[in-house]
């Protein structure tokens, strides 16, 4: 059964607009070469992990409409005004395949006004930290990790618009501390599931998981964060 979406999660407010650069990406046109992240390029760029890894702030990357692979993690960090989006009829269609164990998928993470729109994102399943533990130890090796095909943690401001979430090994998306103006609308998601041969391992499976925690994925189950976040809420409150 589809599930059609949508959730708005208002924290606070002041969102500034700015102007983007534009970078677009075409598997059967374009080439991986650093002329194709100029402003002003005519040419596109071949993948999106060549586009995502270079991008700076504000900036805007294009899919074009077709099957865009992925064999790894596309990880977006430390930034400020990102948008990944694809023609209007969710014809771009992002679509992993990697033979690690760690998976394909999207990661973006400490960052702030994210945006992903217009997609269809299909076989995605990046294997990510989670705040759970399999017993009380603090050890590292006790964490449960989760299939996730999009994973977005300590980012203000982010905006899901038009994405279908189908057949993903793994969550479909899944938000950890993210604040400020969070929207999810008119998105789908369908049949994300883990396989039921990793289940005793990883956990994962479902359309959206959204989570505000105590300790940041990964760290220990002794960490004390209250502090450091008043701290970094009161750095981000433009």
């Amino acid at each position: 059964m589809a599930t059609i979406l949508s959730v708005v999660v208002l924290m606070w407010c002041c969102h500034i607009v700015l102007s983007f650069a534009q970078v677009h990406v075409d598997p059967l046109l374009g080439r991986d070469t650093e002329s194709c992240m100029k402003t002003d390029a005519s040419t596109s760029c071949r993948t999106l992990a060549y586009a995502a890894a270079r991008a700076g702030n504000s900036t805007r990357i294009s899919l074009s409409k077709g099957v865009h692979l992925v064999n790894q993690s596309i990880t977006i960090q430390f930034f400020e005004n990102v948008t990944i989006s694809g023609v209007g009829d969710r014809s771009s269609v992002i679509q992993c395949h990697s033979d690690s164990h760690t998976g394909a998928g999207i990661k973006v993470q400490n960052g702030a006004d994210f945006t992903l729109k217009d997609l269809s994102i299909q076989n995605c399943d990046l294997l990510c930290e989670s705040t759970s533990r399999r017993n009380r130890s603090s050890s590292y090796d006790s964490i449960f990790l989760v299939h996730t095909a999009v994973y977005v943690q300590n980012t203000t401001n982010v905006e899901i618009d038009a994405v279908k979430f189908v057949n993903n090994p793994a969550q479909g998306l899944a938000l950890y501390d993210t604040n400020g103006v969070v929207i999810v609308r008119n998105s789908e998601f369908t049949n994300n599931s883990i396989p039921e041969k990793n289940t005793d391992m990883h956990s994962g499976g479902g359309g959206l998981y959204i989570e505000y925690t105590y300790c940041t994925p990964g760290r220990p189950t002794n960490c004390d964060y209250k502090q450091s976040i008043l701290q970094w809420f009161q750095s981000h409150c433009f």
